[in-house]
């Protein structure tokens, strides 16, 4: 990972732009919502000719959240759909926290991930009740650090706003046009391994389940990685971060989500896709 890059263009990015500069941990997955929206409306009655062409409709959606002359801001865009298509294509990341990370923000942010391993076709509601639980424990958590707190809250804010978006492409509607999101270049490649594709085999919450677990693990590995940067246990320096963090988590997890999405989008070329298990740190039994 390159983080002097990394570092340099989040740094730069002060706060006087709302959607990103002034995101708060709270909205970060409005981001990722607004920025689903746009693409939904991009691809409503056409498929994606390339992967490449997809990676630069994301890139140009993540660009606009920044200012007219933050060329920082712009190449962060870029820089991170780059290494989230590529990362995605190794298969599923492993969930990372950083070595900082306070004790009782990590012990609810497992709590998350089972709680997402739970997600099925009729429990969406309780499913989204108990992560603004969580969020709400982290944030009123009265010993963690401000930094620890931004990523944690952030990071259970896209998770719940990426249960609502993918549990309402794959469960609540049955064209909708994410669930076509599969580059027409790589379907004419896709080799057909099954008659039945995976929702047909294990029911559409498996579906879901892959592409949130996606977006939420890179969301919290590139927010842990900021964390690790940030190296100092400085009440000032933590708090001075902590919108950095955000920034980080929302602008890697969007694309890692696009990515995962048009691996799940296989299962409507007749193919099956590979389940997710939940990678090291945390003890989460695969979904069926």
């Amino acid at each position: 990972m390159r983080i002097p890059l990394i570092l340099s263009i989040l740094v730069a990015t002060s706060a006087e732009r709302m959607n990103v500069r002034n995101l708060t941990p709270e909205k970060a997955g409005l981001m990722h919502t607004d920025a689903f929206n746009q693409l939904t409306e991009i691809y409503r009655d056409k498929q994606p000719e390339s992967e490449l062409e997809l990676m630069m409709e994301v890139s140009k959606i993540m660009e606009d959240y920044c200012e007219i002359d933050d060329a920082g801001c712009k190449s962060l865009a870029y820089e991170s759909t780059l290494r989230e298509f590529h990362a995605g294509s190794k298969g599923p990341r492993e969930i990372t926290y950083s070595e900082s990370m306070h004790g009782g923000v990590k012990q609810s942010l497992e709590k998350m991930f089972k709680t997402l391993h739970d997600i099925d076709v009729d429990n969406l509601n309780e499913i989204v009740d108990t992560l603004n639980e969580i969020s709400k424990d982290i944030s009123t958590h009265d010993i963690a650090d401000p930094l620890s707190k931004a990523v944690g809250v952030a990071t259970v804010s896209l998770a719940i706003e990426s249960s609502k978006l993918w549990h309402t492409v794959h469960i609540g509607s049955e064209h909708h046009p994410l669930k076509n999101l599969l580059p027409k270049n790589r379907r004419k490649l896709q080799s057909i391994m099954s008659d039945f594709t995976n929702e047909q085999l294990f029911g559409p919450a498996v579906v879901v389940y892959n592409v949130v677990l996606a977006d939420v693990t890179s969301g919290l590995a590139n927010g842990s990685n900021m964390m690790n940067a940030a190296g100092t246990t400085s009440a000032e320096a933590l708090i001075a971060w902590a919108p950095v963090s955000v920034i980080a988590v929302t602008y890697f997890a969007i694309p890692a989500s696009v990515n995962a999405a048009t691996r799940a989008a296989a299962n409507f070329a007749g193919a099956v896709i590979s389940i997710v298990t939940p990678g090291a740190g945390i003890s989460i039994p695969p979904k069926p």
